[in-house]
């Protein structure tokens, strides 16, 4: 099974929760082959300052719940 990275976010538009995938500075999904990869990504991200610990934290979830 493939993991991808996804926020619930409010849209500012709409003013409504939406599940959004996270991608690379392309636009294209970053997908792990492990639940545990993505989980390490995720930690040292957060470590480095590449993603903060916000209140709406990074879900790892099956990529087929993207598509």
């Amino acid at each position: 099974m493939k993991w991808v990275l996804a926020k619930n976010i409010t849209s500012k538009e709409h003013g409504m929760e939406q599940l959004v995938a996270m991608g690379d500075p392309f636009g294209r999904m970053v997908v792990f082959n492990s639940k545990a990869e993505a989980e390490e990504f995720v930690n040292q991200a957060i470590v480095e300052g590449a993603l903060e610990h916000d209140e709406e934290p990074t879900l790892i979830i099956p990529e087929t719940e993207m598509l």
